[in-house]
């Protein structure tokens, strides 16, 4: 019984610092949120000025790949899975099959979601290719 006494209480401490440092990060987000609108603000005001002036901070928008799939594996899967299956697939239930096939756990939210968003994606750019694809286009 003493070792489930210190493990609760381990666990109670372990809690408390989770919540501190999640109280600081959150303290952190608003403070660099506001450094953010702060820059922007100074460089429109130095744009009023100058309005060939460029930020050296700003880069090109770059999306970040949150999906595990190489170039083109994802819709190869796809295809895969719905011949396989012979019947219609929803979304969801393609999404389900690629997370087991990749060995990803669905807590991964993030990459979960991404790989949901990329699946409903994929008919409607394959459609959107076949149509190009036609004489006259």
């Amino acid at each position: 019984m003493g070792d489930a006494l210190s493990a609760a209480a381990i666990l109670e401490v372990l809690s408390e610092k989770r919540a501190a440092l999640v109280e600081d990060a959150l303290r952190m987000e608003q403070a660099l949120a506001a450094a953010r609108r702060d820059i922007e603000h100074l460089e429109g005001t130095i744009r009023l000025f100058d309005s060939r002036w460029q930020s050296p901070l700003r880069k090109s928008p770059r999306r970040s790949r949150l999906t595990p799939f190489r170039m083109g594996e994802l819709t190869r899967l796809l295809l895969d899975e719905m011949r396989r299956s012979g019947t219609a697939l929803t979304a969801r239930d393609l999404t389900k099959r690629l997370l087991t096939v990749k060995g990803i756990t669905a807590e991964d939210r993030a990459v979960r979601d991404a790989i949901g968003r990329a699946v409903g994606a994929r008919p409607h750019q394959t459609e959107k290719a076949r149509r190009d694809d036609l004489p006259g286009r």
